[in-house]
């Protein structure tokens, strides 16, 4: 008798246990994703950031190769 009152103790813990870890894995994958969107969002902004710089960069050599070749010209 006392077996059987400490299995339906263990199954009542599982039943109550059971959809407090189905929340923490899904919370768990929701963060994992989350984090992974982040991570990649980050590294976009990084490449446009690195491409507004390189193309600000050939402006000012283009404007510096204009300006010696004005130089030139005179």
């Amino acid at each position: 008798m006392s077996e059987d009152k400490k299995k339906n103790r263990k199954k009542n813990l599982m039943r109550r246990i059971s959809p407090v870890l189905g929340i923490l894995t899904v919370g768990l994958v929701f963060s994992i994703l989350l984090n992974c969107a982040a991570i990649i969002y980050t590294r976009y902004e990084q490449k446009q950031y690195a491409m507004m710089a390189v193309k600000a960069n050939m402006d000012s050599v283009d404007r510096e190769i204009a300006a010696i070749t004005r130089n030139q010209a005179k």
